[in-house]
């Protein structure tokens, strides 16, 4: 009897088991969802996406970056600024002006804006976004800064800008016209979208400044838009003070004075030529996916 007493147990307890196991399988591992095309150079050539939301205050090309875990443990013991060890851990989010900024509209922006080529700092193997990183493994490793952009790789820093101002020109220009946006791709040619819209059947999108719309005029609304606002973003001179909108006047002022010049685009000052030509690139682009942005929220609300 309490053998049959405990084998009646044994059996019920084994059941039980089977039961949970089927009832409670392992999760499956989900399929990361297909990217949306960005734009022509990020897409052809390949290029390094940089993370707006993590831009220094002046707008300059320079990020938090997103190292891998060895990178950011090391960098994160070493480095202070925009890589010590609070930011190592919140570059995702984090912003040097705001914690987060979730509102739909900057994520918008932001989500164009991180398909567009970007500076990479290389130290022998390891590649970074963030100078200040780029600079604590120099000096750590004793080997040079290799300076990135897309393919290419430059020893010297004013190469690598003037390399990545052609890539964002050629990305503005290509953001000025309308793109027909197909099966997840981005093709110039009207009737190619169409023939893939409808062999893959979905609807076919009008992109502006990498953002897509339902209707052609809207799209066409957009660029209109696009063209006035990216007029008013401009350079301006500052020779001992005065500020000029004109380089010749400013030019003119130095030889008067002797003084040096700096280029001012969106409130901030550089010596540097080249640098001021990339901010000036960059300024348009963020306000031509601006007003992009907002023109795409005013049909859809």
């Amino acid at each position: 009897m309490k053998k049959s007493l405990i084998a009646t147990l044994m059996a019920i307890a084994l059941a039980l088991q089977v039961s949970s196991a089927a009832a409670c399988p392992k999760e499956s591992k989900t399929a990361k969802g297909s990217q949306p095309c960005g734009g022509k150079v990020a897409a052809e050539k390949g290029t390094t996406a940089i993370v707006v939301s993590n831009r220094v205050s002046d707008g300059r090309s320079e990020v938090t970056p997103e190292h891998t875990k060895s990178t950011q443990d090391t960098i994160a013991k070493k480095s202070k600024g925009c890589c010590d060890k609070k930011n190592a851990k919140t570059v995702a989010n984090s912003s040097p002006t705001a914690d987060t900024d979730e509102r739909p509209l900057s994520k918008k922006v932001n989500a164009v804006l991180t398909s567009l080529p970007a500076m990479q700092y290389r130290v022998g193997d390891e590649t970074t976004l963030c100078s200040k990183s780029a600079a604590a493994m120099a000096d750590q490793s004793g080997k040079p800064i290799e300076f990135v952009v897309g393919d290419d790789s430059f020893a010297h820093k004013g190469k690598a800008i003037a390399r990545l101002t052609t890539l964002l020109d050629e990305e503005m220009e290509s953001m000025k016209s309308i793109q027909f946006v197909a099966g997840g791709k981005c093709h110039a040619c009207p009737m190619t979208a169409k023939s893939v819209a409808k062999s893959s059947n979905m609807p076919l999108k009008y992109r502006v400044a990498g953002v897509d719309f339902d209707k052609k005029s809207d799209a066409q609304q957009a660029k209109d838009a696009i063209v006035k606002a990216v007029a008013d973003v401009a350079m301006s001179y500052k020779v001992d003070g005065q500020t000029y909108g004109c380089d010749k006047m400013a030019g003119a002022e130095c030889k008067k004075t002797g003084k040096h010049m700096t280029f001012v685009v969106g409130g901030t000052e550089t010596d540097c030529q080249a640098t001021a030509k990339l901010r000036l690139t960059e300024a348009r682009i963020r306000k031509m996916i601006e007003v992009a942005a907002a023109a795409q929220q005013g049909t859809a609300s």
